[in-house]
């Protein structure tokens, strides 16, 4: 069975003052906030406000069993590693972007799953403010007795990184976004058997299928005897 690990880190929380877990504004992303005024008045408006911190850890913890199933569901006989998940909500508690700011994960059905499974779920409304923002990282355990893919690093990957590379600048540029990074899980012959993809923002959800497509055909260094998992930015 996968384990699964969760680390609350969201962003932007409505909750008391005084709490001394309460986490710290994140310079670059709560203190963003654009306000205008008008008039002789000051008349302020937030574009990101505020959410419950108590219901918006109910929220993901509803989603764990989903998450897990996600998991269970993949092709890949040993889906593991890390998913750090961005989720913006309306002052409605609609879901209006959800992408994936990290995922080692190396399969890009898992965490199009993943993702389904957290804009299914209730979310409370944002207070302050157009949109709030919520942030978790959930780390992935592979099953117990099969065995994980062999970690590689840039060096083990062979000449051909470079093409690869090269695809995350291309759908970069087509999704008209940020930095993308992808993981791959490469066969024992050198091909890219599966492919996760990350980015900074809402683009990386856009540039995910170019990046799959552009990878199937690339070939990196054979790992051996078991599969390996690569993680490379652009």
């Amino acid at each position: 069975m996968h384990g699964l690990r969760s680390l609350f880190v969201a962003l932007s929380m409505m909750g008391c003052a005084s709490s001394a877990n309460q986490p710290a504004e994140d310079p670059e992303t709560s203190g963003s906030s654009k306000r205008r005024s008008s008039g002789e008045g000051l008349s302020m408006e937030a574009e990101v406000g505020a959410l419950n911190e108590a219901r918006v850890n109910e929220a993901f913890g509803r989603a764990n069993d989903g998450l897990v199933a996600c998991m269970t569901k993949s092709k890949l006989p040993a889906v593991s590693g890390v998913a750090r998940v961005v989720i913006h909500v309306d002052t409605s508690g609609s879901v209006v972007k959800s992408f994936l700011k990290k995922s080692t994960l190396g399969d890009r059905s898992t965490e199009d799953c993943m993702l389904g499974v957290l804009r299914a779920q209730s979310w409370p409304g944002a207070i302050g403010g157009k949109v709030g923002i919520a942030e978790n990282q959930f780390d992935f355990d592979a099953p117990s007795g099969v065995r994980p893919p062999v970690a590689w690093s840039e060096a083990d990957a062979g000449k051909n990184l470079g093409a690869a590379k090269a695809v995350l600048g291309e759908c970069q540029a087509a999704a008209k976004g940020g930095p993308l990074t992808a993981t791959v899980i490469v066969e024992t012959d050198g091909s890219i058997a599966s492919v996760g993809v990350a980015g900074e923002d809402e683009s990386s959800e856009k540039a995910a299928r170019c990046v799959q497509n552009g990878l199937a055909s690339i070939k990196l260094n054979s790992p051996g005897s078991f599969a390996a998992k690569l993680t490379f930015s652009r």
